[in-house]
């Protein structure tokens, strides 16, 4: 198991912050305020959370409030490990109040891994100690090491021995001898109790068994009574039976006098077969053998879905038919066509002769209009010189009678000018159109614009009927498809019956599905062979000996009723006296299973006994075989701290400890050593706990745990943990400068993360 990342949102002073770690020994140093604890602290919460158990509640630690960010609106982070090859992230928040507190993936496939955990049920919460591989107390008294200077010795040897004892027990820190024993024997009194614990499971199986043996014997009585009765049900059930025999006696008898309605229905059948046969005789092509009731009814089952659909396609074919002979009448004759591209050509000469059409009045009226105008005019100017001749001298001047006239004819001749010019102008407009005109009539063989009317006329009624008559023929080509579609889907059917592919055919086959249809309704179900061998034993039939038979049938029946009745009484009764008491083979499985539940209590207070006698073997044997082997784990590590001044350790029965003084050659207590010396024995003790337990894959923090060693004992600490990391990774917490230097002045490769002192 080895830690990767750690991810702070919130925690103490960090936010957002990131810390990434490697393998092997990696060396996070900083001055005091820097966050050494509160990163060593976000480690530990986030594999145990920031709560503990308080007798049955939970509780908060006093360190949730401390390092719970002040301004800042997130309270965790993410911390990612592998364990057991696989990559493991787990995300938590300490604020009181989150749903979901704790949530564990798999960091390489990102699946949501939380649910596989087991709850707390105390803590409420996803417990990680098997992900990881370590609970709370082993974590804290093993792989977390801290300087122990704010323990006195006592308390630090105390602390250590107690959890040491319940390590080498049963290799778990949460075990405790006497609380097994209590348990066991707390369960012993909760699950099988003694004769004067009267409300116990012991005590009240022992009264529900003497409770079970006296309801035996009364049941006993009350069963023997009842068997009696039973004996008279039986009597009567053997009349009933006999009558139920000879009541189906009769109606087998009667059945066979009745089957002359039997024959009637054969009759029918073979009516309706017969007139199936003559509606497919009238259109057949062949004749066809398949008027034997066993084919034909073959042959419905075979064609049934063709059958239901003969009429519908009969309907389809007289429609087709019809609409195809509509269309073929309607067709126009075509004797000769013009293509597309001809008939457009057509029409666009067409709008230009239009266009001609209209431009030629235009000329001819504006020459009309200039020759009329110039015309009055002359003719009023003349009028009114005439007029005024006859005119006093005295009103008009004699001198302007010429100058008048001779600007009027000064005018009327620019008049003429003009009009002239325009007058030619118009008349050679007026010959090119009418050789457009004589060009385009050419063009089609007309002499002139009526015949070449006529001609459009006729061009536009043979590209019309042509046009109809690829439409109408496009139809007629999709009804012959659907008719080659219906005489597909009936081919089997018609080929079956020899029938055309007409509607007549389609409306025989249809009489032949009606046939089939009242011929299965006159066979009521019954085969037609079980029909046929009815109707022949129909021919015995006797009318007065089938009514002697009626009523026969009706009396036995009358007295079959009377017995049931009378048995439903008496059974009635009977089971009314069987539910005053219980069954005795229950009471008797009821009996035997609290024999049994009893004998399980006896068994299981036996055993319990005896576990805890085991125990307490058990427990004696393990304090004389763990201490020298524990010893023999501390002393290796003991050895390398102290630099060979001290080799030998003794671990006492309660878990204390004496090392071996070589100057005075005799073991001392825990009170004959140095502060120095003392942090570098429990070292040792920690690191041989983890080793006799076998847990030397997860990583070692190590807060401050140097701060006591001369620079010697540092550099044969250092050198050990060099070996230690090739096989575990280890985090090395300091405030100081000299593990950095005595790593980097020996060369031992270790990975540096620096953090910052308090912000200014």
């Amino acid at each position: 198991m080895k830690l990767i990342e750690a991810r702070i949102d919130g925690f103490g002073k960090f936010r957002d912050a990131r810390f990434s770690f490697k393998d092997g020994l990696n060396l996070i140093e900083g001055p005091n305020e820097s966050g050494k604890s509160t990163l060593h602290a976000f480690i530990e919460g986030m594999f145990f959370g920031l709560v503990e158990r308080r007798g049955r509640r939970k509780s908060y630690v006093d360190l949730h409030t401390d390092y719970e960010p002040r301004e800042a609106e997130r309270y965790g982070g993410v911390l990612i490990f592998e364990s057991d090859h696989t990559r493991y992230r787990v995300e938590r928040t300490f604020k009181k109040q989150a749903r979901d507190p704790i949530r564990l993936y798999d960091d390489t496939t990102g699946e949501d891994l939380t649910n596989t955990l087991e709850r707390d049920p105390i803590l409420k919460m996803p417990d990680l100690s098997k992900v990881v591989g370590f609970s709370y107390p082993l974590y804290r008294n093993t792989l977390s090491i801290r300087q122990l200077e704010a323990k006195t010795d006592k308390e630090a040897s105390e602390d250590l021995s107690r959890r040491l004892q319940s390590l080498g027990a049963t290799r778990s820190e949460t075990f405790s001898t006497a609380r097994a024993k209590e348990h066991l024997n707390a369960r012993r009194r909760e699950e099988v109790g003694t004769s004067r614990t009267t409300t116990k499971p012991l005590n009240k199986a022992e009264s529900k068994r003497e409770a079970l043996k006296k309801e035996y014997q009364q049941a006993k009585a009350h069963h023997e009574a009842l068997l009696e009765e039973s004996g008279a049900l039986e009597d009567l059930e053997e009349k009933l039976e006999e009558l139920r025999k000879k009541e189906q006696a009769l109606k087998d008898k009667l059945e066979r006098e009745e089957a002359a309605r039997s024959r009637e229905r054969l009759r029918r059948i073979e009516r309706h077969a017969s007139e199936a046969r003559r509606a497919c005789e009238a259109v057949q092509t062949h004749p066809v053998d398949i008027w034997d009731l066993h084919t034909l009814i073959e042959s419905a089952d075979a064609y049934r879905s063709l059958l239901e659909e003969a009429s519908e396609g009969a309907n389809k074919i007289s429609r087709l038919t019809y609409e195809r002979h509509h269309l073929e009448e309607n067709k126009p004759e075509v004797k000769r066509t013009m293509s597309d591209a001809k008939f457009e050509k057509l029409q666009a000469d067409v709008r230009t002769l239009d266009e001609l059409k209209a431009k030629l009045p235009a000329d001819i009226t504006d020459i009309k209009k200039r020759t009329t105008f110039l015309w009055r005019f002359l003719q009023a100017i003349s009028i009114l010189f005439v007029l005024t001749l006859p005119m006093p001298i005295l009103y008009i001047p004699l001198i302007a009678v010429p100058i008048v006239f001779l600007l009027v004819i000064g005018t009327v001749g620019v008049f003429y000018r003009d009009a002239s010019s325009r007058y030619e102008d118009a008349r050679r407009r007026i010959l090119r159109t009418e050789e457009e005109l004589h060009k385009l009539f050419s063009r089609y063989d007309c002499e002139d614009e009526d015949a070449f009317r006529a001609y459009y006329r006729e061009a536009e009624r043979m590209h019309e009927n042509h046009g109809k008559k690829v439409e109408i023929e496009s139809r007629i080509h999709t009804i012959d498809k659907q008719l080659e579609s219906l005489q597909e889907t009936f081919r089997p059917l018609l080929n079956r019956f020899a029938l055309p592919f007409s509607e007549d055919g389609l409306k025989a086959a249809n009489h032949v599905h009606e046939a089939i249809l009242r011929i299965e309704d006159a066979l009521e179900g019954d085969s037609l062979e079980a029909l046929r061998q009815a109707a022949e034993a129909a021919s015995d039939a006797d009318g007065e000996a089938a009514a002697q038979t009626k009523k026969d049938l009706e009396a036995v029946q009358q007295k079959r009723s009377e017995i049931e009745r009378d048995l439903a009484s008496r059974r009635s009764v009977l089971e009314e006296r069987k539910r005053m008491h219980r069954p005795l083979s229950t009471i008797a499985y009821e009996l035997s299973s609290t024999e049994a539940t009893l004998e399980g209590l006896r068994r299981k207070d036996a055993t319990l006994k005896r576990a805890v006698e085991y125990l307490e073997r058990a427990t004696k044997a393990i304090e004389e075989t763990f201490s020298p082997t524990l010893e023999a784990s501390v002393a290796e590590y003991l050895k390398v701290l102290t630099g060979g001044v001290y080799e030998e350790i003794r671990i006492t029965r309660e878990l204390g400890f004496t090392a071996e003084d070589p100057a005075r050659d005799r073991f001392e207590s825990a009170r004959y050593f140095s502060r120095g010396t003392l942090d570098q024995i429990y070292l040792a003790i920690r690191l041989g706990t983890l080793k006799a337990l076998g847990r030397e894959e997860a990583p070692l923090i190590l807060d401050d745990a140097f701060v006591n060693f001369d620079d010697a004992r540092l550099d044969s600490a250092l050198s050990m943990f060099e070996r230690i990391a090739e096989e575990r990774q280890v985090l090395l917490f300091t405030c100081q400068r000299r593990e950095g230097e005595r790593l980097r002045a020996r060369d031992i490769p270790h990975h540096t993360l620096k953090l910052e002192g308090r912000r200014p």
